[in-house]
């Protein structure tokens, strides 16, 4: 007997069935792309840290512009960037609108920039840049009354010269009330490195959204919408401590709401109970440190991780019983036996990074949730018996 779907999906990248959150960010982009060419709003770089939904916002905001006939061109940050759109994605895009006989798109080679053969009699091949092939796309988004979206995640990722070229090939089309869109999200550090970077100075007047995580109510009504349809429900007392336990962080909500599900389900009771929830945290826990806490610090330099594992000695002897998720910086340099005042480069490059912020004045506490947990643990894979 096949067993029910589960109706929730913690994969990364994955857009979940319900949504919930970010409607001032969806609003503003639909309207944006209803209005005419050069809405400033069809600029937009998503800032955030994993898990916070980055991926799956760009996904609904891809199908805001398709739902408006506008034709997406996704590209990579990888280092055949510029290759992937000449040669594959904006020659399909051309296909795929044009429907006269007699002419296609044979293929692309890449000289300089790129060069683009049609099949047609009595015909030279062309050489274009990346802004004439574009061009060349948006003559056909325009006999359609439609428009061009170019969507990037993990943007920080990406070499500074292409996102210039793309940059640069955009900026051309807004000058001439062409209609397209660049929507790219990524880690919030990165994103600045790369805004900071020569050649990109248009994509700093981009609309910029920095994730929060999701509103308490938000994600509560997420948990319970997402199961309704199903046989296994969420009470309201057991969306809430699920809510209260992801902390707001989509891919956390997905992933307790996924396992609490499960569990319920195979006990064969009809609501998730509180019980279920916290095994579902439990198991949630260590996947959620593989899958997002151990990528984000593999790269952080020796100390900066010294910093995080001594805010988390630090609170693991509680010393602020009305506020244990907090570290004054003083009871933190006392730990690293340093003085205060050495500690403010390492821990401003943290907040950039979106691992710790400040609730209050001379403390730290840490952003990601369960990031604690995990600098007490063992880390690394996980451990199979």
């Amino acid at each position: 007997m096949t067993s029910p779907a589960n109706p929730f999906r913690p994969g990364f990248g994955e857009s979940p069935t319900v949504w919930s959150g970010r409607g001032t960010i969806l609003d503003a982009y639909r309207h944006a792309i209803e209005t005419d060419a050069g809405s400033p709003g069809r600029m937009l770089l998503i800032n955030g840290a994993r898990g916070i939904g980055k991926t799956a916002l760009i996904n609904e905001l891809e199908d805001i512009a398709r739902t408006n006939g506008w034709v997406l061109l996704r590209t990579s940050s990888n280092k055949n960037m510029l290759g992937e759109l000449i040669d594959t994605a904006i020659p399909e895009a051309i296909n795929s609108l044009n429907g006269r006989p007699g002419r296609r798109i044979s293929g692309a080679s890449i000289a300089g920039i790129g060069s683009l053969r049609t099949e047609q009699e009595d015909a030279e091949p062309v050489t274009p840049s990346l802004a004439s092939q574009l061009r060349r796309l948006a003559e056909f988004t325009g006999a359609h009354r439609s428009g061009i979206l170019i969507t990037m995640d993990e943007v920080q990722a990406a070499d500074a010269d292409d996102i210039g070229v793309l940059v640069t090939a955009v900026q051309d089309l807004v000058r001439d009330d062409i209609a397209v869109s660049f929507i790219g999200a990524g880690l919030t550090a990165g994103i600045q490195s790369l805004l900071n970077a020569p050649g990109t100075t248009f994509l700093r007047r981009s609309q910029r959204y920095q994730l929060a995580p999701l509103q308490q109510d938000d994600a509560v009504d997420l948990l319970q919408r997402t199961a309704e349809p199903t046989d296994v429900v969420f009470s309201p007392e057991s969306a809430r401590h699920a809510a209260r336990s992801a902390f707001g962080y989509p891919y956390l909500l997905q992933l307790i709401g996924s396992l609490a599900w499960r569990i319920s389900l195979a006990e064969g009771t009809g609501t998730v109970s509180t019980g279920a929830v916290e095994e579902a945290v439990g198991l949630a826990i260590p996947v959620l440190g593989n899958q997002v806490h151990q990528p984000e610090l593999a790269t952080l330099p020796h100390a900066q991780l010294d910093f995080l594992h001594a805010m988390a000695t630090v609170m693991d002897r509680a010393t602020d019983p009305e506020h244990p998720d907090r570290v004054r910086i003083h009871d933190l340099a006392e730990e690293l036996r340093k003085p205060v005042t050495s500690l403010s480069r390492v821990r401003a490059a943290l907040i950039d990074r979106d691992i710790i912020h400040s609730p209050a004045w001379g403390t730290v506490a840490f952003r990601l949730p369960y990031l604690r947990e995990f600098l007490d643990s063992p880390g690394g894979p996980l451990e199979v018996s």
